[in-house]
C-alpha cells in the first residue's frame, strides 16, 4: 500500500438542526425573479482526532433583477451540525492550534453533510418559496473552496 494512502472508518453519530427558519414573504414578490443561496460550511476537528464536526449553514434569498443586496428577502435559513466519529487518524500531524486532516477526508465529510443538508432543505420547504432555492449538487472540491472563502 502506498505511503500516502490512509484507511479510516467514518461513522455519522448525530445530526442536529440548530436553526431552521422558513418563511413566506410578507409582501408582494412579483418583481423578485431569482433566488440566491449563501453557503457557510465549517469543519472542527477534536484534538483527540476521534471526532470531526461539520457545520453547514444555508441561507436563501429572493433577489430583484437589479441585484441590490439590501432589497433581498430572506426565505430560509438552515443550520445543521453533523458529528462524525473517525477511527484510523493516528499519525496525523497536529500542532496546538491546527490539525492537518487529509483533504480527501475533509472533502468527503463536507460533501456528505452538504448533500444531507440539501435533502433536509428540500423536505422542509415543499410547497414554500424557499423550495425555489434549489441547492445545487456540488463537487467536494467546490465545497472546500467555499470553506476556504468563508474562512477569509
Amino acid at each position: 500500500m502506498p505511503k500516502d494512502v490512509m484507511s479510516v472508518e467514518i461513522e455519522l453519530k448525530t445530526i442536529s438542526i440548530q436553526r431552521a427558519l422558513f418563511q413566506e414573504p410578507d409582501r408582494s414578490t412579483e418583481e423578485y425573479s431569482s433566488s440566491t443561496i449563501d453557503l457557510f460550511p465549517t469543519i472542527e476537528v477534536e484534538k483527540s482526532l476521534q471526532r470531526i464536526q461539520v457545520k453547514v449553514i444555508v441561507q436563501a434569498y429572493l433577489d430583484k433583477e437589479d441585484g441590490q443586496e439590501e432589497e433581498r428577502i430572506v426565505v430560509g435559513i438552515l443550520e445543521a451540525h453533523f458529528l462524525y466519529e473517525v477511527k484510523g487518524l493516528q499519525g496525523i500531524r497536529a500542532t496546538k492550534k491546527v490539525v492537518n486532516v487529509p483533504t480527501l477526508l475533509t472533502s468527503r465529510l463536507l460533501h456528505d453533510a452538504y448533500l444531507t443538508t440539501r435533502g433536509i432543505w428540500y423536505a422542509k420547504t415543499v410547497g414554500m418559496r424557499a423550495n425555489d432555492a434549489i441547492l445545487p449538487f456540488s463537487e467536494p472540491e467546490q465545497l472546500l473552496k467555499a470553506l476556504d472563502a468563508a474562512e477569509r
